[in-house]
């Protein structure tokens, strides 16, 4: 919460920095259920095959599942379900509305990447400018210069880079003017 506070964006609320936790522990239990549900999965599909042989178990489901959708739709009918959920989600939303007007947590995290950046760009601009220092100081350019002249003398790279280009053209030349590549 120091950065936070060197930034400008001020103490993020305690009940904020436990959101974090929270997550991690439901994602944990819904991994583990989801894990738990293969498992099982895997040992119900081995069995479905005789049981439903023996027992006829999917015209019976297929025939209850047909209540069962039609006992929802009375229920939401009768109880406005889907209504009431709606209202609730809206409430939620006006609710997280609310918490940001307060505690500005969209103006903040704003705030917050529009500092880190700067200070990131004022790092770069740092590196940048010890990067000619030290090539002032030590003439790191002109030694770099100076090697390749070197190595060119004693490998010929210019001139076998020369060749290399004249050998592509040449290539390239004869693909152009072959009759079966047009």
């Amino acid at each position: 919460m120091v950065l936070l506070e060197k930034l400008g964006a001020g103490p993020i609320p305690a009940w904020a920095s436990n959101l974090a936790s929270v997550g991690a522990t439901l994602q944990d239990g819904v991994m583990q259920a989801a894990e738990t549900a293969q498992s099982m999965a895997v040992v119900a599909a081995a069995k479905a095959g005789e049981l439903d042989a023996q027992y006829n178990i999917r015209g019976t489901a297929k025939a209850k599942m047909v209540d069962v959708i039609e006992a929802t739709k009375a229920l939401d009918e009768q109880y406005r379900l889907k209504d009431k959920a709606i209202q609730a989600a809206d409430q939620g939303a006006a609710a997280l509305q609310a918490l940001d007007e307060q505690y500005q947590l969209m103006d903040r995290a704003t705030m917050a990447a529009d500092t880190g950046a700067s200070v990131f760009k004022q790092g770069i601009d740092l590196v940048i400018l010890k990067a000619s220092e030290a090539d002032s100081k030590y003439c790191i350019t002109e030694q770099a210069k100076n090697k390749y002249g070197e190595l060119d003398e004693m490998y010929q790279i210019t001139e076998k880079a020369v060749g290399a280009r004249e050998t592509a053209e040449m290539l390239k030349d004869k693909q152009t003017g072959c009759c079966f590549c047009q």
